[in-house]
């Protein structure tokens, strides 16, 4: 997995993009799938690598709704919810088959290696 072709990573050292790598997943989405919640409580960065979707506000937890945004590869949601301890305030969904990667902040936030990693996404 590179990471430097990513917006989000493009200010990172090489360095700091190694002692993330360990706190990173990937998940790839079909189109009409789900990566996120409205509601849900997550502890990751979400940032999208290839494909497309949807930041959806649901109404009474149903699929209808309206559309707050399309992301697009590079792009991230995430960082508030962690920062304020908040639950998802929208969900999100795939509109193209869709790579996902998962930066899990609360266990770069422990790790020593990851600190100026950690800072500079804060």
């Amino acid at each position: 997995m590179h990471l430097k072709h990513l917006e989000f990573f493009r200010d990172f050292t090489n360095t700091e993009c190694e002692a993330l790598r360990p706190f990173i997943h990937a998940e790839t989405y079909k189109k009409g799938e789900w990566i996120i919640r409205e509601g849900d409580f997550h502890k990751e960065l979400v940032i999208l690598e290839s494909g497309a979707a949807e930041l959806f506000k649901e109404e009474e937890g149903i699929d209808a709704g309206f559309e707050l945004a399309t992301l697009h590869a590079g792009e991230w949601i995430g960082e508030m919810s962690f920062v304020e301890k908040q639950r998802r305030f929208a969900s999100m969904r795939a509109t193209t088959q869709t790579q996902v990667l998962f930066l899990d902040l609360q266990a770069i936030e422990a790790h020593p290696s990851a600190q100026s990693a950690y800072e500079k996404i804060m």
